[in-house]
């Protein structure tokens, strides 16, 4: 609604009554008022709303006051293509009152210009600062509702809603609620609670989601001691850093601990401030645990090599393959005595001699193929040569693979035996007889002979190695000992 009435128009009915003998118009207002004379006598200057006609300031505001709604539609909702008659009637009444003072000359022109033909704002801020023009020192009333500081804190905390807090937040309220003589104190609360979500608007991913923002900053902002009293409350309810945090304590500094600023920074940020400080102790803790771990993990490392090298010196290397000679010869020897005990009293002839030589071979095989793993061990290589309790299996494990061994062992020597009686016994002691027979058992005799060595070479590094402490030292560095 931008639009003037044309000169000379009154208005019949519930609107507007007397002529307007002037030209509308907001450049000849002021003119008007000082050079012109008015068209007829101000106590039939007459502007009806719901239902009463009003001629001076106070008596429109009481009207407004008592029936809010009514003049929200009679005077700013009409139609949308064309100005309506409570709108033009508004205006010219407002241009015909003529005992102003310069400062009502002025702001009715703000109103007018400024606030009332603003499309953007909505018909009930329109009608407040109408209200604000036409009684500044009456109540302050906005949708029929007084409105006071300690109204404007409980509607922060939510108890009653004279207004809706989004009218709030979404248009400049406060600056029109401030022109109340009684809420002055407004004026400066308007900017300081824009900047103040402005600079929340920076942080807002850290406060808490469950919390608003602008309630608790507009309740900052106002000066009530409710409103202090219960921010203090709620601040010293909600947790605090146990470390220093860099960005909170700088905004907690910028706004005063112990002010009402301050406190609300500590409800909407205080936790969420501790919560970080609470993760980087977290993390301060896991980055020394690791710290230590890696410490130990060093430790180990370096016993380890100590331990390994300490193992491995030329000297204990001599010494074990020494150990390893005794204890492999002296199984290889108990083999060769136990077959001249049973048939080696009477001389040795070739058969026994084939036979004790492939003894020394499966032994000097059997001790080639643990030499390697006897050199790595070192000094832990300790077969118990001289403790015949542990020549025994220990374990039920142990006691059937050596059965197993035994076995075999038996099955090859007695095989090796009969063979060498077939085949060899004869051919020596009648050299000029040639026996068939005894030249065909010659061959299982040579395959047999090959046999043993090839399985001592492929299992004979899976023989124990009879380093139980070492395995144990191995097991407490975390180590395997194969």
């Amino acid at each position: 609604m931008t639009g003037d009435p044309p000169p000379g128009a009154g208005f019949s009915g519930n609107t507007f009554h007397g002529p307007a003998p002037f030209q509308l118009g907001d450049n000849n207002v002021q003119n008007i008022h000082f050079h012109g004379s008015p068209a007829a006598d101000p106590s039939r200057r007459e502007l009806v709303l719901a239902g009463a006609a009003h001629t001076t300031r106070g008596e429109l505001a009481a009207a407004i006051r008592r029936d809010w709604a009514a003049a929200r539609r009679q005077f700013f909702e009409g139609p949308a293509t064309a100005e309506s008659e409570g709108w033009i009637g508004l205006l010219t009444w407002l241009r015909a009152l003529d005992d102003l003072s310069p400062g009502d000359v002025g702001g009715r022109t703000e109103l007018i210009d400024h606030r009332l033909r603003d499309d953007g704002l909505p018909a009930d801020l329109k009608l407040l600062h109408l209200l604000g023009w036409l009684d500044p020192g009456g109540e302050a009333t906005y949708r029929g509702h007084r409105v006071t500081v300690r109204g404007l804190v409980d509607v922060c905390l939510g108890a009653q809603e004279p207004m809706p807090f989004e009218d709030l937040c979404r248009y400049p309220l406060l600056e029109a609620l401030s022109r109340f003589r009684e809420l002055n104190e407004l004026s400066a609360v308007q900017d300081t609670w824009n900047d103040r979500q402005r600079r929340f608007e920076r942080i807002h991913p850290l406060h808490r989601e469950d919390v608003q923002p602008a309630h608790l900053l507009l309740l900052s902002s106002l000066d009530d001691p409710h409103a202090r009293k219960w921010l203090r409350k709620r601040a010293g309810m909600t947790p605090t850093p146990s470390a220093p945090v860099d960005w909170y304590d700088t905004l907690l500094d910028q706004a005063g601990a112990e002010t009402p600023f301050g406190h609300a920074v500590r409800i909407l940020l205080g936790e969420s401030a501790a919560e970080e400080a609470e993760a980087r102790q977290e993390r301060r803790r896991a980055e020394r645990n690791q710290r230590r771990q890696w410490k130990a993990v060093e430790k180990r490392q370096r016993e380890l090599s100590d331990y390994l090298a300490q193992l491995i010196t030329p000297e204990n290397v001599r010494l074990a393959v020494l150990r390893a000679v005794a204890w492999h010869g002296m199984w290889g020897g108990f083999t060769a005595v136990g077959y001249w005990l049973v048939w080696g009293r009477n001389g040795v002839y070739p058969a026994t001699a084939a036979v004790y030589f492939q003894i020394a071979l499966l032994t000097l095989l059997s001790l080639a193929v643990q030499i390697p793993r006897v050199r790595r061990l070192g000094a832990a290589y300790r077969p118990p040569i001289t403790a015949i309790a542990k020549w025994l299996p220990s374990s039920a494990t142990d006691l059937r693979r050596a059965f197993g061994r035994l076995v075999l062992a038996g099955f090859f020597l007695f095989a090796q035996d009969l063979l060498a009686e077939l085949a060899l016994v004869p051919y020596y002691e009648k050299p000029n007889v040639t026996h068939t027979g005894a030249t065909l058992a010659t061959i299982p005799f040579v395959l047999l002979a090959l046999a043993a060595p090839a399985y001592v070479w492929l299992t004979g590094d899976k023989l124990r190695a009879w380093d139980e402490e070492h395995r144990r030292v191995m097991r407490r560095f975390g180590q395997s000992a194969d």
